[in-house]
């Protein structure tokens, strides 16, 4: 995968993988086509000659979009699980779980201290 691909052959309905700045790639749907752009749900115009958004600057924020790749698809969808986990995670008020649960998860919190620790030592 490139940082630019060619839409050259894309057509209305083909499944992309799109990147906005910094932030996690999605996959989408393109939903029109026109000689030059084509459009994908939730993301806008995009050039098909290089796959890059519409009006977007050179700078980090810039969003493009992608052929999807062997692979992609499950690990975008493993990046975004992970996500939804973290958010369950921060969102969980301590006082809810019993004396058992503290217990279990104050166990799998030392064992991921400990394989970081260990990390840092071998470095």
């Amino acid at each position: 995968m490139s940082l630019y691909d060619n839409f050259e052959d894309v057509a209305e309905g083909d499944e992309v993988m799109v990147r906005r700045g910094r932030g996690r790639a999605r996959i989408a749907k393109v939903y029109r086509v026109t000689p030059k752009q084509f459009k994908i749900q939730g993301f806008g115009p995009f050039w098909k000659h290089n796959g890059k958004g519409v009006g977007d600057a050179d700078s980090w924020y810039g969003s493009w979009a992608n052929h999807i790749e062997p692979g992609d698809k499950e690990r975008i969808a493993a990046m975004e699980q992970r996500a939804a986990d973290t958010k369950t995670f921060s969102e969980c008020r301590v006082s809810d779980l019993n004396h058992i649960e503290l217990i279990a998860i104050g166990k799998i919190i030392r064992n991921a201290e400990k394989r970081r620790a260990d990390k840092e030592v071998s470095c």
